[in-house]
C-alpha cells in the first residue's frame, strides 16, 4: 500500500466518512494485497486482479 493510501483513509476516518471501494476507483488509488515484489507492479498485474476478483465472488456467493 503506498503511503498516500494510508494517509486518505485516515482523514477519511477522522471525518467519520467511510472510505469505499467507488472513493478508491474515483480517485483512482488501487489498493492490491499481495505477496510480490514491489518491482512486480504495474499495469499487467493491475489487470490480472481485475479478473481474479469476479472468480472471488463467485466462490464466496
Amino acid at each position: 500500500m503506498a503511503k498516500t493510501d494510508g494517509v486518505c483513509a485516515k482523514k477519511k476516518k477522522r471525518k467519520g466518512k467511510a472510505l469505499t471501494r467507488q472513493t478508491l476507483e474515483q480517485k483512482k488509488y488501487h489498493i492490491l494485497p499481495t505477496n510480490l515484489p514491489q518491482e512486480s507492479f504495474g499495469q499487467q498485474v493491475y489487470e490480472l486482479y481485475s479478473l481474479r476478483w469476479p472468480i472471488e465472488l463467485l466462490f464466496k456467493a
